[in-house]
C-alpha cells in the first residue's frame, strides 16, 4: 500500500513530538554550542584606528579646492600613496618591523574634499601606531607625485578600544538554534508518516488482510493527577466490571465478544487464542474482558493464561497468590485442574500463572498442557488462552496447536502493518481459524472531534458524567 496524506494523522505526529522533544532540545542545545565554539575558533578581531583629513593647496593658508572634480583626483592619487609599498616601507622601518599586519584604505566624502584615513589590524596599539606613521610619512612619498596639495588632519586618530568587526553572534545563535530544532523536527514528522501502522481506524480495512472485529476506544488507567501519584506499583486493570470505565469501552467490548462467540457457535469451534504482533498492545486486557463479557452472557468461560513469559492476567484481576497452583504446575506437577481454576463471577473460572518461566516452551509442548486444554473444553462452553505476542516468541505458535480460531490484537501506531498481516498469515498457516483482528485503544480520527466518536483524552465524550455518577 502507497503512502498518502490520508495516512497522516496528526495525533500519532504530536505524539512521535513529545517523545523526541529531548531530541529536538538536543539538537537547539548542539546548535547553540556548534555556534559558538564556531565563533570562538574562526574569529579574529580586527581594530580599526580612523583618521578625518581634508586636501588643501599649499601656500592658500587652509583654502580647499575649489573644483570637487580636482579633489577627487586628488584623493584618488593620495589613496594610491597611502597604499603603496614605499608608504608601508617607511612605516615598517620607523616601526622597526619587517612588514606591517594591517590594512590602510582611504576614502572620500562626497560633495566635501574631506577623505578618511582607515588603519586595521590585529592589535589597538598596531593599527594607532601605523596610522600615526602613515601621516608623518605620507609626504615623502607624496612630494615625488605632486608638491602644490597637502592633507591637513581633521580629526586625529585615536587607539580603538573595541574590535571593529563584532559580529552579531546573539543573532546566528538563535537563528542556528531555530534551524536546528525544525530540522530535527521535520525528519521525526516524516518518518513518523513513513512508520508504516495502523494510525486510523478508517484505514484499517485497506491495511489489514483479514476482518475487522470492532475497535476498542482509548482510555486512561489514571484520570486525575492524584491518581497518577497514588498509583500503586499493582497494575491497574481496565476490566468492563468496573463501575469508572465509560460506557463506549464496555459496549465495544460486547459487541466484539457477540460477534467472536457467533463466529465460534456456528463453526463449532470452542477455544479461542488471543494474541498480537508485539508487547504492550493490550491482548491480555482484551482476552480477559472477552472472557467477562461472554461470562455475563451465560456462557461457560474458562481463561488461562498462556503468556508464560510475561504473566498478566493475575495483575489485572488483582489476584496475587505466589503459593497457589498456576499453568505450569498443572502441568509439569501434575496438579488436579480443579485446584487450579480460579471462579471469578458464576460463570468465569482462570487458570492463572503467576510468576514468569525460562523454559515456557517446553512447558507448552509438554503432552499434559493440551490434556490440560482438552479437560477445560469439557468442563466450559469457551476456553480461551491468553498468548505470548507472536513477534516476540515461538510460544505463540505453539499454543495455536491447541486453539480452534485466533484473533489479533492490533493497537493503534504500534506494530508495523506487514508484521501484523505476517502474524495472521501464519495463524492461517498453522490451520487455525484466523476470525480477525481486534482495533485496541484508537483515538478519534481527530483529537478536536468529540461526542459522536471517542475522543482523546478520555474518549468518553457524551458519557464522561456517566462515569462521574458512578464515583460519586
Amino acid at each position: 500500500m502507497e503512502r498518502n496524506l490520508e495516512q497522516f494523522d496528526l495525533r500519532s505526529t504530536c505524539v512521535d513530538l513529545l517523545k523526541n522533544i529531548w531530541v529536538i532540545l538536543l539538537a537547539v542545545i548542539a546548535a547553540y554550542f556548534g555556534v559558538t565554539g564556531f565563533y570562538q575558533l574562526q574569529y579574529v578581531p580586527e581594530y580599526t584606528s580612523t583618521a578625518t583629513l581634508a586636501v588643501t593647496m599649499r601656500g592658500n593658508n587652509g583654502g580647499a579646492y575649489s573644483s570637487l572634480s580636482t579633489t577627487t583626483e586628488m584623493a584618488s592619487v593620495f589613496s594610491e600613496v597611502f597604499q603603496s609599498d614605499a608608504l608601508r616601507s617607511k612605516i615598517a622601518q620607523e616601526m622597526g618591523v619587517d612588514s606591517i599586519e594591517g590594512e590602510i584604505s582611504i576614502s572620500l566624502i562626497s560633495e566635501t574634499n574631506l577623505m578618511v584615513l582607515q588603519v586595521t589590524s590585529n592589535t589597538p596599539r598596531n593599527a594607532y601606531e601605523i596610522i600615526l606613521s602613515a601621516l608623518n610619512n605620507y609626504d615623502t612619498v607624496s612630494d615625488y607625485l605632486f608638491s602644490n596639495a597637502s592633507l591637513d588632519t581633521v580629526s586625529a586618530p585615536n587607539v580603538p578600544y573595541g574590535p571593529s568587526n563584532l559580529m552579531n553572534v546573539s543573532r546566528v545563535r538563535k537563528i542556528g538554534m531555530l534551524a536546528a530544532g525544525a530540522v530535527v523536527a521535520a525528519a521525526i514528522i516524516i518518518l513518523s508518516f513513513l512508520r508504516f501502522t495502523v494510525k486510523k481506524k478508517k484505514l484499517a480495512s485497506k491495511m489489514l488482510d483479514g476482518r475487522i472485529l470492532g475497535c476498542v476506544p482509548y482510555t486512561r488507567k489514571y484520570h486525575t493527577l492524584g491518581e497518577l501519584l497514588r498509583r500503586s506499583k499493582k497494575k491497574k486493570g481496565l476490566l468492563i466490571t468496573s463501575v469508572t470505565l465509560g460506557i463506549p469501552f464496555i459496549e465495544s467490548i460486547k459487541r466484539i465478544a457477540t460477534s467472536i462467540e457467533r463466529h465460534l457457535r456456528r463453526k463449532n469451534e470452542k477455544v479461542l487464542l488471543v494474541t498480537s504482533t508485539e508487547e504492550n498492545e493490550g491482548k491480555s486486557s482484551l482476552a480477559a474482558n472477552l472472557a467477562l463479557a461472554m461470562a455475563e452472557k451465560g456462557l461457560s468461560v474458562i481463561l488461562v493464561d498462556g503468556d508464560l513469559k510475561k504473566p498478566a492476567l493475575h495483575k489485572l484481576f488483582h489476584h496475587y497468590h505466589s503459593k497457589s497452583t498456576s499453568v505450569s504446575d498443572c502441568v509439569q506437577k501434575g496438579t488436579a485442574l480443579q485446584e487450579a481454576l480460579v471462579p471469578v463471577g458464576e460463570n468465569l473460572s482462570i487458570l492463572y500463572q503467576y510468576e514468569g518461566i525460562a523454559n515456557s516452551s517446553a512447558v507448552l509442548s509438554h503432552p499434559g498442557f493440551g490434556e490440560m486444554v482438552q479437560l477445560c473444553k469439557s468442563m466450559a462452553d469457551i476456553v480461551i488462552l491468553d498468548s505470548t505476542p507472536m513477534d516476540v516468541a515461538a510460544d505463540a505458535e505453539i499454543l495455536a496447536q491447541y486453539a480452534d480460531a485466533a484473533v489479533v490484537a492490533v493497537r493503534q501506531d504500534w506494530a508495523e502493518v506487514g508484521v501484523i498481516n505476517d502474524v495472521a498469515d501464519a495463524i492461517r498457516q498453522s490451520k487455525v481459524d484466523f476470525v480477525g483482528y481486534v482495533l485496541n485503544a484508537f483515538h478519534q480520527d481527530y483529537p478536536w472531534q468529540t461526542g459522536s466518536s471517542y475522543g482523546y483524552h478520555g474518549y468518553y465524550g457524551q458519557y464522561e458524567h456517566l462515569r462521574k455518577a458512578a464515583e460519586e
